[in-house]
C-alpha cells in the first residue's frame, strides 16, 4: 500500500513557536553543547530505538551532520552508509514538476495547456483539465489506479485514467493524486520524444551532479541499495520492479542518496538549470491542502509557515508495508535544509518527518526531548519478568523476550494508549469498532456493506471488491470463522487497528489501515503490535515515542508489579498468576 502524503488524523504540527511542555523528568537536548553535538546525540540514541537510515543537515550552505545508521540489508548484515541509495517515494514528484517546467522553458508546452493537447479522446468531464491542474492535484483524479509493481504500458494507463469517472470536478479542490503525476510523466515523454527517466537524467540529474539518482537507468552496486526490513515480503529491494511500472512512474520510485538530494536542493537555490520564473512557479502556494490547514501545494512541493512569516518548503514520501520513507525540508528563512531517508518503520510509523522536526528543534531552537540513555544489559536478564500484566481498566500488557529484544505487547486500547501515546487517543476507539464491523460484514458475505468502508479514492469499488474476496479466501484452510477481537488502534501514517481473527482451526493477527475515516488496506499474518523497550537499569526499561517525543518508562517491582509512566500518566499493572 502506498502511503498518502499525510492524513488529517496524522498531521505534521508545526513546532518552532510551540513550548516544550513534556514532563521535566525527560531529558532534553539542552546544556552547554552546541546544536551539532546535540543532533549527533539525538540520532545515536534514536538508532538504539530502531532507526535505520541516513540523515543530512545543512545550514547556510554548510553541511553540519551527514551520518548513517542501522542496516541497509538485514539478510546480509550490510550497514547503511552515507552513499546508500534509498527510495525517494513521492519526493519524485518534484523531479516530474521540474521536467515540465524545463519543457515550458524550451517553449514546448505551457502549464496552462489543456491535457487534450497531449492525449486523444479526452472525455468531456476532463476537457477542462490543464497541466497546472495535474501539477497541483486539482484535476479531480483518483489517487491510484493499480499497484506500484504492476507492469502496465504508458498508453494503457492513460486510457484507463481518462475513461474513469472523476472523483471531483476539475479545479474544484485539492485531492492528492499519484495518477495525475503519472499523466505528467507521460506528457514529458510525448513532448520531449524521449523516455521519462532518460529526460530526468540528461536534463536534471547529470547537470546537478546527481550521479547516484535514478531507477531503471541507475547503475549501482547492490551493496549500496537499502532494502526493506520486512521479512514477510522477503526483504525486497526498491530495484525489484518489472519494466513499465507506470502506476509508479512520475509520482514515485526514483532512488537517491542524502548527498544527491542536497545537490538537488542547491540546484534549486539559483543555478541556471531552472529559470527564476520557473522556480517561482514551482514554489508558489497555489491551493490549500486541507480546509482546516495552513499548508499549500505548489508544483511538487508543499509550502507553509513554520513560524509567523517564516516559510518552509517540503515533501515526503514512503511505502507501507515496505518501510521506505524520505523527507526533504527547506526552512527557507533560516537557510536550513534537513534530508532523511529510512528503510524501516519505528513502532509501525514511517519516521522521517518526525526526525526532521526534532532535528529542526535542536538546530533552530536549541532543544528537543531526547530518547533516554540506555545501559548495556542483555535482554535475557529480563526473562524473569515475562508474563501477562493487567492494567486498572482491564487492558493487558504481555512482556516477552524475543529475538534478543524486550517487547511489551498491548491488548486493549488502554494498554495501547500507555505504550503508544497520541494526542488523538479520544478518536482511536472508534476504529476498533469499525474494524470489527468490517470483518463481520466480510465474514457474512455482505460485500456491499464491507465495500463502503474502503477509500474509493485509492482503488475503484470493483477492485476493492476483488481484493476483499481474495483476502478472505486466503483463510479458507482455517475452517469456519468464529470471532473478531480488536486488540487496539495506534497512530502511524494514519490509524492502524490490530485485531485477532478466530477460526475453527486457528487464529490470525491482521492489521487495518485507516485514513480520513476510510480503510486504505489490510494485511494478515502480521506480527502482534509491540513496543520495544531498552534497559535503563536492572529493573527499569525505557521506550521512546517518536511521534510526540514522549518517553515511556517501565519499572518492575518485587511481587509481580509493573509501573508504567508516560508523561504525566502513571499506571500500575499486576502480573496474572
Amino acid at each position: 500500500m502506498r502511503l498518502l502524503k499525510r492524513s488529517p488524523l496524522d498531521r505534521i504540527f508545526l513546532f518552532i513557536i510551540l513550548p516544550l511542555c513534556w514532563a521535566g523528568a525527560q531529558a532534553t537536548a539542552s546544556g552547554e553543547t552546541g546544536p551539532v553535538e546535540k543532533m549527533k546525540t539525538y540520532m545515536n540514541r534514536l538508532a538504539s530505538f530502531g532507526f535505520h537510515g541516513t540523515v543530512l543537515v545543512a545550514k547556510e550552505g554548510e553541511v553540519l551532520l551527514h551520518s548513517a545508521y542501522g542496516l541497509a540489508q538485514v539478510n546480509t548484515g550490510i550497514r547503511n552508509s552515507t552513499s546508500t541509495v534509498f527510495s525517494t517515494g513521492s519526493v519524485t514528484k518534484q523531479f516530474t514538476a521540474a521536467a515540465v517546467l524545463l519543457l515550458e522553458m524550451d517553449g514546448k508546452l505551457s502549464t496552462g495547456d489543456s491535457i487534450s493537447r497531449f492525449f486523444d479522446n479526452v472525455p468531456e468531464d476532463k476537457a477542462g483539465a490543464t497541466v497546472h491542474h495535474l501539477l497541483t492535484h486539482t484535476a479531480g483524479l483518483r489517487s491510484q489506479f493499480g499497484p506500484d509493481d504492476e507492469s502496465i504500458a504508458r498508453d494503457d494507463l492513460t486510457r484507463i485514467i481518462l475513461e474513469a469517472p472523476l472523483d471531483s470536478p476539475v479545479g474544484s479542490h485539492y485531492q492528492y493524486s499519484n495518477a495525475g503525476f503519472s499523466m505528467l510523466a507521460a506528457i514529458v515523454e510525448i513532448v520531449s520524444g524521449t523516455g521519462y527517466e532518460a529526460f530526468l537524467r540528461e536534463r536534471l540529474f547529470i547537470p546537478s551532479g546527481m550521479h547516484h539518482t535514478g531507477l531503471e537507468l541507475l547503475e549501482i552496486d547492490n551493496r549500496l541499495v537499502s532494502h526493506s526490513h520486512n521479512e514477510g515480503l522477503g526483504f525486497p529491494s526498491p530495484l525489484d520492479r518489472p519494466d513499465n511500472c507506470w502506476h509508479l512512474k512520475g509520482n514515485g520510485g526514483i532512488l537517491s542518496t542524502t548527498m544527491d538530494m542536497y545537490r538537488w536542493h542547491m540546484t534549486l537555490q539559483g543555478s541556471d538549470l531552472l529559470s527564476e520564473a520557473a522556480r517561482k512557479k514551482m514554489f508558489t502556494p497555489y491551493v490549500r491542502e486541507y480546509e482546516d490547514g495552513d499548508s499549500f501545494y505548489g508544483y511538487g512541493w508543499v509550502i507553509e509557515e513554520y513560524r509567523p512569516g517564516a516559510r518552509m518548503i517540503w515533501h515526503n514520501g514512503g511505502a507501507v508495508p515496505h518501510g521506505w520513507s524520505c523527507a526533504v525540508y527547506h526552512f527557507v528563512d533560516d537557510g536550513a535544509v534537513i534530508i532523511v531517508f529510512a528503510n524501516k518503520p519505528i513502532d509501525g510509523r514511517l519516521p522521517v518527518d518526525d526526525i526532521v522536526q526534532n532535528l529542526a528543534r535542536i538546530l533552530l531552537e536549541g532543544e528537543c526531548t531526547m530518547p533516554p540513555e540506555i545501559v548495556e544489559i542483555k535482554a535475557e536478564e529480563f526473562e524473569r519478568y515475562q508474563g501477562r500484566y493487567v492494567l486498572p481498566g482491564g487492558g493487558e500488557i504481555i512482556v516477552e523476550v524475543e529475538d534478543k529484544e524486550i517487547r511489551f505487547k498491548p491488548e486493549g486500547q488502554e494498554a495501547v494508549n500507555v505504550l503508544f501515546p497520541s494526542e488523538y487517543e479520544a478518536l482511536l476507539p472508534k476504529y476498533n469498532g469499525m474494524t470489527e464491523k468490517l470483518v463481520n460484514a466480510i465474514a457474512s458475505g455482505d460485500y456491499g456493506r464491507a465495500r463502503a468502508f474502503f477509500d474509493q479514492r485509492v482503488e475503484s469499488a470493483e477492485k476493492w471488491l476483488a481484493m476483499i474476496r481474495e483476502w478472505w479466501a486466503s483463510f479458507s484452510q482455517l475452517g469456519a470463522f468464529l470471532n473478531v477481537r480488536a486488540l487496539g488502534t495506534r497512530m502511524g501514517g494514519g490509524a492502524q487497528t490490530y485485531c485477532e481473527l478466530e477460526f475453527e482451526r486457528g487464529s490470525v493477527i491482521a492489521r487495518f489501515f485507516w485514513m480520513m475515516g476510510k480503510c486504505g488496506g489490510m494485511r494478515s499474518n502480521v506480527e502482534p503490535m509491540y513496543k520495544k523497550l531498552l534497559p535503563l537499569s536492572e529493573s527499569r526499561l525505557g521506550g521512546y515515542s517518536l511521534a510526540n517525543g514522549q518517553v515511556v518508562r517501565a519499572e518492575f517491582s518485587p511481587g509481580g508489579g509493573l509501573t508504567i509512566v508516560t508523561g504525566e500518566r502513571r499506571l500500575r499493572a499486576t502480573l496474572m498468576q
